[in-house]
């Protein structure tokens, strides 16, 4: 059946390709034919309009050579000298060239050539057709022809042809030129005789040149109208062809879609048939031999339909033969359903659900076997049952298990609990801690100044107790830091430099804000406390040393500190001024001076970092440290 269909298709397909094929063949003859016609539509009328060029120049040529040879048989004639006349001096061997009047108008002989260049002139002026005459030996050097005229004057002397025209671009404009030859007539021997011409020889050419932009627009509107005209006779041709081959289609259509209608169910149903998973076969019983069968019946039994077909059906079914009565059953419509074990040769057994059904084949009755192998699912069964097996016994040792990690759990969050209260009553106990440290040195910085204003006269106590003063705020904010924050062991690096720099500077007068500028350039970090606090002692000292030296006498100035990461546990602080500085060959580390000493040793030994400074318009300072030297405690 399968094959009906693809034969059908087949047809189909062969009838579309033809028809197709048709009809592009006549849309190719249709194109070729009427390009044809508008290919010889566009040539005659170039024709035409060409030969009307031709016929205007070989009227201006006659014209020229009419008056020329009028002229010439009069001998000439004589105008007034003017401007544009003047005296021919190539008439060498002509008496009488000029003469006077008896009222003393000087007139002078005009040849048939001078006439002619005159008119030539005339005509150019008037109506731009030009005209040129000219030979291979001009008496006047006006009349030397160009290269093309050359070559046409060679071939008149040849004997080749006595007229020669083309179209010729000059200055982006087009021109046709026409050129004819000139005869030597009796009445040119008086001024060419010196030449040796002889009457009847080929003396010369006249060429005229015509506009050809005129007649090539005339071409260019008739051309379009030539073709508008085709493609309009073009399209009707090939929508006559569309449409009679749409039809055509249609018509092919319908009988294959009507072809297809009467196999459709048997495609589909063999399709079914062959491709299902479960196994089919046919069976005619009482001749005991199959009918037809699927590929899944010959993987499932290891048999070749071939096989089948030419031997008895129950010994390649190995199940067992229904009885007479159960037949007459399944053939009065009953369904049979039932699970077999098969021996199955030399391959593995099966356990087999085997549904039996009437059916109609041929004119006859039959049954149609569908099995299905099911022995996998048996064996799953059986492994499912063990599992459950073992699973009820599991069952009873994880209940077991269960009660003892119950009863661990309540333990487990007895204690967590319990650590719980205790880590709360340690950060209590540490906020307490700092609280009490910074009020303690809060104390200590009280009694320190309380101390210093008994000798406010000595400036030395009164420097030393301001520098003390300052170092144990900037200790004391540390602690205020980590009281104040969830964190007991780092502080933002960022609001401490904030903090610590506003501190120091209200320290010093609130003028010092208005005249002394600070930028900050914090990269945010947390540090622990055990880095905090120094690091903020050699800001106190930095900032304090630029507020006391570096801007004497109210001047202004700007400080700026900046801190970023270098690497991973890695931080540079940079801090500078643009104040006076220091003296040349200053040494920063020789100095008597113990804040300068702080710097180098905190810096150094305490914190294991690398310092630079240097007077660069002012101090500069470099600090680089790693972050990571202690652990948290807290």
């Amino acid at each position: 059946m399968g094959n009906n269909i693809k034969e059908i298709n087949s047809k189909y397909t062969k009838s579309r390709i033809f028809i197709k094929r048709y009809f592009w063949t006549s849309i190719l003859l249709w194109t070729v034919l009427l390009t044809a016609f508008t290919v010889s539509d566009i040539y005659f009328i170039y024709k035409s309009e060409f030969e009307t060029v031709k016929e205007i120049a070989t009227t201006h040529l006659e014209k020229d050579y009419l008056y020329r040879r009028w002229l010439s048989s009069q001998g000439g004639m004589y105008l007034p000298v003017s401007d544009k006349i003047k005296p021919n001096p190539y008439l060498i061997n002509v008496k009488e060239k000029n003469i006077t009047t008896p009222g003393g108008r000087k007139l002078t002989l005009v040849n048939p050539a001078y006439m002619t260049r005159l008119v030539h002139n005339f005509s150019h002026d008037r109506y731009r057709i030009k005209g040129h005459i000219t030979s291979l030996k001009p008496i006047n050097p006006l009349n030397a022809p160009d290269e093309w005229e050359k070559k046409a004057l060679e071939e008149f002397q040849n004997g080749k042809t006595v007229e020669k025209y083309h179209l010729l671009e000059k200055n982006n404009q087009t021109f046709f030129l026409y050129i004819h030859a000139m005869y030597t007539e009796s009445s040119c021997i008086k001024c060419h005789g010196y030449q040796n011409n002889k009457i009847g020889s080929i003396r010369g050419a006249i060429s005229v040149s015509v506009p050809w932009e005129t007649y090539r627009k005339k071409i260019h509107d008739q051309s379009a109208t030539a073709i508008s005209i085709n493609v309009i006779i073009w399209i009707l041709g090939a929508v006559s062809l569309i449409l009679g081959t749409r039809i055509q289609n249609g018509n092919i259509s319908k009988i294959h879609q009507f072809s297809l209608k009467l196999t459709d169910r048997e495609e589909q149903f063999s399709y079914i048939f062959e491709n299902t998973h479960e196994a089919i076969v046919w069976v005619d019983w009482n001749q005991d031999r199959a009918i037809k069968c699927n590929s899944a019946f010959e993987q499932l039994f290891r048999v070749s339909r071939n096989d089948l077909f030419q031997k008895s059906a129950s010994d390649f079914l190995r199940i067992k033969k229904y009885d007479k009565t159960v037949i007459d059953s399944i053939i009065a419509g009953d369904n049979r359903i039932e699970e077999l074990s098969v021996k199955n040769g030399k391959w593995p057994d099966l356990i087999i659900e085997i549904s039996a059904t009437k059916i109609h084949v041929d004119s006859k009755n039959a049954i149609q076997y569908i099995i299905r192998d099911i022995t996998q699912r048996k064996e799953y069964e059986r492994e499912i049952e063990n599992q459950n097996r073992e699973l009820s016994s599991q069952n009873e040792e994880f209940e077991v298990l269960n009660e003892e990690l119950v009863a661990t759990n309540n333990e487990l969050h007895e204690s967590e609990m319990n650590l719980t209260k205790l880590l709360d009553e340690k950060n209590t106990l540490i906020r307490e801690l700092y609280h009490r440290t910074k009020n303690t040195m809060q104390i200590i910085r009280g009694m320190l100044v309380l101390q210093g204003d008994k000798f406010e006269n000595n400036k030395d106590i009164q420097y030393l107790v301001n520098i003390t003063d300052q170092r144990i705020q900037a200790i004391s904010l540390v602690h205020q830091m980590l009281y104040s924050t969830n964190d007991l062991s780092r502080i933002s690096i960022l609001e401490y430099i904030n903090e610590l720099t506003s501190l120091i500077m209200r320290g010093f007068g609130p003028e010092n804000s208005e005249k002394i500028k600070t930028e900050l350039n914090i990269e945010d970090c947390r540090l622990l406390l055990d880095t905090a606090i120094p690091f903020g002692l050699i800001i106190n000292e930095l900032l304090t040393n630029s507020l006391k030296y570096a801007f004497p006498d109210d001047m202004s100035g700007e400080i700026e500190i900046t801190l970023s990461a270098v690497k991973d546990n890695v931080l540079n602080f940079t801090y500078r001024d643009n104040g006076i500085g220091v003296p040349e060959n200053f040494d920063f580390r020789n100095q008597n001076s113990l804040g300068l000493d702080l710097i180098f040793s905190i810096g150094e030994e305490q914190m294991s970092g690398t310092i630079t400074m240097e007077n660069r318009n002012g101090i500069y300072f470099s600090f680089t440290f790693p972050v990571d030297l202690y652990e948290e405690r807290v």
